[in-house]
């Protein structure tokens, strides 16, 4: 049979992206044709494979807390924290000053999600609107591991400068 675009068949939901075959019930799945058999093989994608490294607890959505620390699902899977344990959160970013009108803005991201967009906004007071204030990527230190490091350049243009990793998915 042949699939284009997006549709329903027996009341499920489908779409075809790239090769893949994304269906409403949270998997997504690859057709390959092996040997003259086509093969369908399903896989969680994104946040949901990584909730089942961590079975058998069922830590639940992105939005959930599961071990209470504080820090949602969603910002422990970003920033490589582990859900069941509230003593390791993720990996903070962290600020160098190196002098001179900027200071290096470090975060680790995922480097197995493209679905997953990290920026680095600033603000000069609490008041306005947060914006990219010029900030820029100086390079990347890959890890050999889902996560890698990102060193920013972010400028500082006034005596006060706030600074926050945004992550959207």
């Amino acid at each position: 049979f042949a699939m284009h675009g997006t549709g329903r068949i027996n009341d499920i939901q489908w779409g075809l992206d790239n090769g893949i075959i994304q269906i409403a019930d949270g998997y997504s799945y690859t057709l390959s044709n092996e040997s003259g058999d086509s093969v369908l093989t399903g896989f969680k994608p994104g946040y949901g494979a990584w909730a089942d490294t961590w079975l058998p607890a069922v830590i639940g959505s992105e939005t959930d807390d599961f071990d209470m620390d504080g820090a949602d699902n969603f910002y422990e899977y970003v920033l490589n924290g582990n859900p069941t344990n509230a003593a390791v959160q993720g990996v903070a970013p962290t600020f160098v000053d190196v002098g001179g009108a900027s200071f290096q803005y470090t975060h680790v991201v995922r480097n197995d999600d493209p679905n997953l967009v990290y920026t680095v906004k600033t603000t000069t007071d609490l008041m306005t609107p947060w914006g990219d204030g010029g900030s820029f990527i100086l390079g990347t230190n890959e890890t050999g591991t889902a996560y890698d490091e990102v060193i920013n350049s972010v400028p500082v243009v006034e005596d006060t400068t706030f600074v926050k990793l945004e992550v959207v998915n």
